[in-house]
């Protein structure tokens, strides 16, 4: 009705025909039904009161939960400086065009500090929380039955639980389409004495966690998790537990960090990324740095990846100097690691602890713990160098460990750099050694080392194209041998761009049929049978690796 007397009042005749009452009235039942129709900015100072009106610097209330009681969809808390023992949890949720803000003022650092959670979203949506650090809690965020919560430009560091499984972020709940972009996150995860044994030793604890993998039930997909500097994990860096989610653009490390209760000056690390569970698989883990997992204590040694699910996507990843091999496809109770594409990434070094028995090392590993051994995933145009892969039972053609009745024919393989000379890296490591722990959980050492290729690297245009057209035509809509290479973006991000062989323009996907091996594109294309398919590239075809070469050509 509101909207209705909105509509018979346009604007141009408000004042000629339109009673104040029935203005007032339209405006006070539009205002129920979508929120205020102005927003509001509000300031919160370790200096303020809450017994003021918190509507400008000089009357800035004094506690964040006055702020979370307050604010409605719209509005904007601006938090000055300093340490406050609160946490930021509003009391009600943004709209999509109207979304509830929490930012830092300018050039001021706010920490969270001292409290259980500093961020938590129950039943929430559409929510920023914008350059507020977190320092010194037990955990740093919990995302639970929300969507659509971004957080942005944090520093998460120092969680100081120590019992049961510290989460540094947990997102759980059917909790969707959230963001978590440029914050630098880390520490959450200890080493106990095994409960069981009362003798061994067990790692606890992650760095974020999306989804159960106990549990199907947890529809927490659709999640962003971009341009982020995330380390030092108990049991992994990150947990991927749900489907269609991106992990992009990020640096990972967990070398060995966590004390050992039992032997003073002893460290341990872990995995960067793991997780699988029944409804997990179809992610996009892609452009990622992912290096220098280091040993757990209560195994021989750690993955950069070890995902038990299927149909992801990695690729244009670097995985360096990983304990063991960069990548672990393997089978385990709570999930099959089969139909993964495993693409364009570099592998350098992996296996760097020298003690790990051989079946870990490697470039990538094919396993099969439990349940049905991993089959049918694709592995092409990945360059694989100096990785630590002894000549012995378990390896095979120098870069792929495989175990568990697991068949290398049962794999597609092409296109790859399998130690075959010198890439010619721009700037490579100087030495293998797993790093020590930072202080500040940024590495600089990952900053001084390029795996661009330079000129005239035998890896350029030396790659195979990923997959073949089905039949001929012209349109929008190609049949492919497999989609499975590609995305539309889920509705997070661009859909990928493809570039169809002997052809120098690209066009853009605008959604996948992976049942039917579909691509839709946002132009007309004309192509013949067999032609091949890839992401696009730049001269006679895609390159091996990470990065294709761009001889300082503008992107």
């Amino acid at each position: 009705m509101g909207e209705l007397a909105v509509a018979r009042c346009p604007s141009v005749y408000l004042a000629k025909v339109c009673s104040p009452w029935t203005l007032i009235a339209a405006a006070l039942v539009l205002s129920a039904l979508v929120g205020r129709a102005w927003a509001v900015d509000y300031y919160v100072s370790t200096t303020g009161s809450d017994t003021v009106a918190g509507t400008s610097l000089k009357t800035a209330w004094r506690t964040i939960p006055k702020a979370n009681e307050s604010v409605a969809p719209g509005d904007t808390v601006f938090i000055g400086g300093g340490l406050y023992s609160e946490t930021i949890s509003p009391a009600r949720s943004g709209l999509a065009h109207q979304r509830i803000t929490y930012k830092a003022l300018p050039g001021e650092e706010v920490t969270l500090t001292g409290v259980d959670r500093g961020i938590v979203m129950r039943d929430r949506a559409y929510v920023t929380i914008d350059g507020i650090d977190i320092r010194g809690t037990q955990m740093y965020v919990l995302l639970d039955n929300s969507h659509d919560i971004w957080i942005r430009d944090g520093v998460f560091d120092e969680s100081t639980l120590r019992q049961g499984g510290p989460k540094g972020i947990l997102i759980i709940n059917d909790s969707h389409h959230n963001r978590i972009q440029r914050c630098q996150i880390g520490r959450a995860g200890y080493v106990r004495i095994d409960a069981a044994s009362k003798t061994g030793l067990e790692d606890m604890g992650g760095l974020i966690n999306i989804g159960n993998d106990v549990e199907t039930t947890d529809d927490s997909h659709y999640n962003l998790i971009e341009d982020n500097h995330l380390a030092y994990g108990g049991h992994h860096v990150l947990l991927l537990a749900s489907s269609f989610n991106v992990v992009r653009n990020n640096t990972f490390h967990n070398e060995p960090w966590m004390p050992d209760p039992t032997e003073p000056g002893r460290l341990f690390g872990n995995r960067n990324i793991g997780g699988g569970g029944g409804n997990a698989g179809r992610n996009l883990i892609e452009g990622n740095r992912i290096a220098f997992a280091g040993r757990p204590p209560d195994d021989d040694g750690a993955y950069g990846i070890e995902l038990a699910s299927p149909q992801n996507i990695y690729r244009h990843n670097v995985f360096d100097r990983n304990g063991t091999a960069g990548v672990g496809l393997h089978s385990k109770w709570h999930g099959e690691a089969s139909g993964n594409h495993v693409y364009g990434n570099t592998f350098y070094g992996n296996g760097a602890d020298e003690t790990i028995e051989g079946f870990h090392k490697g470039g990538i590993s094919i396993q099969n713990y439990a349940g049905v051994a991993p089959r049918a995933n694709v592995i092409k145009n990945n360059l694989f160098y100096r990785d630590h892969t002894p000549d012995d039972r378990f390896h095979q053609q120098g870069v792929f460990a495989v175990g568990g009745n697991v068949q290398l024919e049962e794999q597609t393989l092409a296109g790859n750099w399998k130690n075959a000379g010198d890439p010619l890296f721009v700037a490579e490591p100087s030495g293998d050694a797993l790093p020590e722990e930072s202080p500040d959980v940024r590495l600089p050492d990952l900053d001084q080392q390029d795996f661009h290729l330079t000129s005239g690297s035998p890896c350029i245009d030396a790659g195979v194209f990923l997959t073949q057209t089905i039949g001929d035509g012209q349109g929008r809509e190609i049949r492919v041998v497999d989609a499975g290479y590609f995305t539309d973006g889920w509705g997070i991000i661009d859909g990928d761009r493809v570039q169809l062989e002997g052809m120098t323009n690209w066009a853009q996907v605008l959604e996948v049929d992976y049942d039917q091996d579909t691509l839709r594109l946002d132009r007309d294309v004309v192509w013949h049978d067999g032609q091949g398919v890839s992401l696009s590239y730049r001269g006679g075809g895609p390159d091996m690796g990470a990065y294709e070469f761009s001889d300082g050509a503008a992107e």
